[in-house]
């Protein structure tokens, strides 16, 4: 079962603004593997080839212009690293708060 967190920011312009900075920050993370669509996948660079093993550990959903939507099933090492480094850059750039699904801040 996966976990979902939102990202919120706080400026409601800042995504659709900048969206295209957000997706490059994503695609050059070591555990980025994909996109589809709006979506895009993270998967740990723990046993990546072990069998029965998901295409992704983390999904990221860009469809709205104010959030953004994490879908977590796994959080080995590379990803927390990833994950930290990846809100650590957007903080960087704008203010947001990451929540999970019942709106409580996450500690991310």
């Amino acid at each position: 079962m996966a976990a979902e967190f939102y990202i919120r920011f706080m400026d409601s312009s800042w995504m659709a603004e900048r969206k295209q900075d957000l997706i490059g920050k994503v695609e050059v993370l070591p555990t980025y593997v994909r996109n589809e669509g709006n979506e895009y996948w993270l998967l740990g660079l723990e046993d990546r080839d072990s069998e029965g093993r998901w295409k992704f550990d983390v999904r990221i959903s860009m469809e709205e212009e104010s959030q953004a939507l994490l879908e977590i099933s796994a959080h080995p090492p590379s990803i927390e690293h990833d994950l930290k480094r990846l809100f650590s850059w957007l903080r960087s750039r704008t203010t947001l708060t990451i929540v999970d699904e019942d709106g409580q801040p996450s500690g991310w």
